[in-house]
């Protein structure tokens, strides 16, 4: 289970995963997208790292981090 794990030795596809199922859980909280930005776009999926801005600002529409990402 990846929740056990030390989370340094995941991959960015694990980690993918498991902001997706916290965004699914919780879907009005803006900081798995925002954290699925950050993977994504440090791994150069740049339109993939957009779209999960987008989701960002449609929940905080005014989250500056976001806006300049």
């Amino acid at each position: 289970m990846l929740l056990s794990r030390d989370p340094a030795t995941l991959s960015e596809e694990e980690i993918l995963v498991l902001l997706q199922e916290r965004a699914r859980v919780n879907p009005d909280d803006p900081q798995p997208h925002a954290l699925m930005g950050q993977v994504l776009k440090s791994v150069g999926r740049d339109q993939d790292a957009l779209r999960a801005y987008q989701a960002v600002l449609r929940r905080t529409p005014n989250d500056a981090e976001a806006i300049a990402e």
